[in-house]
């Protein structure tokens, strides 16, 4: 869906057809980047109809008296996906939390310009997640960067550039939890702290800044 000016709210509501009823057992990633066509109630309602599904699945896992019933006949659709990309696309952050939560084994996470605030993930653990970016994101804070260093150990890229609400303790909390890390982006502001000490913070990892005369 990248780019495409054409997908539509009735889009999302067939794809998300196809997901429920087992149409699409090989897709594995969403990407929905600057789909103008695509506001918060188009995305509430994919949502809406995939967490109803899953809540359907649950209910009958335990009224069910048989163990024949496989864990993945009971898995959410979305429990499939290995990657989601928003950009440029204003979500609701309750929307998304719940997406997430329905996506345990998602390995890539990639959010840009979306608008998000800290309530997008909620205290969700990605405990596979191992590729994140929360680019151009105004609105998100250390408290959420700190959340995410503590539940999701596997990461080993992050990208934070362009988040000037970000502090120190967002890369102090980075390095301290995060010991398979390996490529880091960010900015520098005057929030944060020079660049000697962020070498000093992540000494095995690869530091990008999107400022040339910083490194």
């Amino acid at each position: 869906m990248r780019f495409c000016s054409r997908i539509t709210r009735e889009f999302l509501e067939t794809l998300a057809a196809m997901l429920i009823t087992g149409q699409l057992p090989q897709l594995h990633t969403i990407n929905i980047a600057n789909c103008k066509r695509l506001d918060q109630d188009a995305f509430r309602v994919f949502v809406d109809i995939i967490s109803n599904d899953h809540e359907e699945r649950l209910s009958s896992s335990s009224s069910s008296s048989s163990s024949s019933s496989s864990a993945s006949s009971l898995m959410s659709p979305i429990g499939q996906m290995r990657s989601i990309t928003v950009a440029g696309t204003t979500l609701r952050d309750i929307d998304f939390c719940r997406l997430l939560d329905m996506a345990p084994m998602i390995r890539s996470l990639h959010i840009t310009s979306s608008f998000m605030t800290d309530n997008f993930m909620n205290g969700i653990a990605l405990k596979h997640l191992c590729h994140l970016t929360l680019s151009k994101e105004a609105r998100i804070t250390d408290a959420l960067i700190q959340q995410i260093a503590l539940n999701s150990p596997s990461l080993r890229t992050i990208d934070i550039s362009h988040c000037p609400q970000l502090t120190n303790l967002a890369l102090i909390s980075l390095s301290e939890n995060l010991s398979l890390l390996e490529d880091l982006v960010f900015s520098i502001c005057q929030r944060l702290i020079e660049r000697d000490s962020v070498r000093d913070l992540f000494p095995k990892c690869h530091i990008h800044c999107d400022f040339c005369y910083c490194f």
